[in-house]
């Protein structure tokens, strides 16, 4: 799931980049306070999205302190106060999306390194289940039933998509608990709409490799790619407008930068590469 939503910076305001660097390093130390340095390894990109959109609904911005880097203890870093519960909830998350992870990539390439890594997060990943409780087990029920959609021969193209949307609304409701229904509901959907649009990016991402080495892609479900295309550019626009549509109070121009023109700019970059590659 992860790495799709890293923003770039370059030729943009220091304004955002400093910002979002106080949420990614703020979850960083999230992660090393609860599970060590091992626990660093699963900081992702859209974790610390949710925690910005998250984060833009309160009545004021969260605070921030100075300190060192988690990794190189000589660089100094600002970040956002980790102690909060959705940095916590977010630390737990993050391992247990990275646990599941390497289980995957342990059973479907295997090898010296992913054993190696497997068996040092499989510790951290229990410790994970045990804090989330019921809601590990919603999202162990939601991975199983994306690989069964995965592996059914007769799936259609909409059904499959909608399984991931499912998958994804699944993870991130975990941080979705403390909103009025409207809110929710909102914030649910664009759960849901990020699910389907990382799936069909990393489809598209994969799209050369999976066919040079006759690999299952579900852009194979389709008869025209252009149905893709329109597909993700109809998604994106949903994002856009049930953002604009949440009560942000703060951050709503890093959040704008975050999930709108990220996501347009990375459509960009791979659809443009899908089609070098046709």
């Amino acid at each position: 799931m992860t790495g799709y939503l890293k923003p770039e910076f370059k030729n943009n305001s220091k304004k955002y980049k400093n910002e979002y660097k106080t949420f990614y390093c703020g979850l960083c130390k999230a992660l090393k306070k609860q599970y060590n340095y091992a626990g660093i390894l699963s900081l992702n990109y859209e974790t610390t999205a949710f925690l910005i959109l998250l984060s833009g609904l309160k009545k004021e911005k969260s605070k921030t302190f100075g300190g060192s880097c988690s990794i190189s203890p000589f660089v100094p870093v600002k970040y956002v106060d980790y102690f909060q519960d959705d940095f916590i909830c977010a630390a737990h998350l993050s391992l247990l999306i990275a646990y599941y992870e390497v289980k995957d990539n342990l059973n479907d390439i295997g090898g010296l390194k992913w054993n190696v890594i497997s068996k040092m997060i499989s510790r951290k990943g229990s410790k994970a289940i045990y804090a989330l409780s019921n809601d590990s087990s919603r999202i162990e029920n939601a991975i199983r039933t994306y690989y069964e959609a995965e592996t059914n021969e007769s799936i259609t193209f909409e059904e499959i998509l909608k399984c991931d949307g499912d998958l994804i609304k699944c993870i991130f409701s975990v941080l979705i608990k403390k909103y009025d229904k409207e809110t929710t509901d909102r914030l649910l959907k664009i759960s849901y709409l990020f699910g389907q649009w990382i799936f069909l990016i990393d489809a598209c991402d994969d799209w050369k490799d999976d066919v040079n080495n006759n690999n299952f892609n579900p852009l194979l479900l389709v008869d025209n790619l252009d149905k893709i295309k329109t597909t993700i550019k109809s998604i994106e626009k949903s994002i856009e407008e049930t953002i604009n549509e949440l009560p942000i109070k703060c951050y709503k121009n890093l959040i704008d930068f975050v999930f709108i023109e990220t996501i347009e700019k990375v459509s960009k970059r791979i659809l443009l590469t899908l089609n070098n590659n046709l």
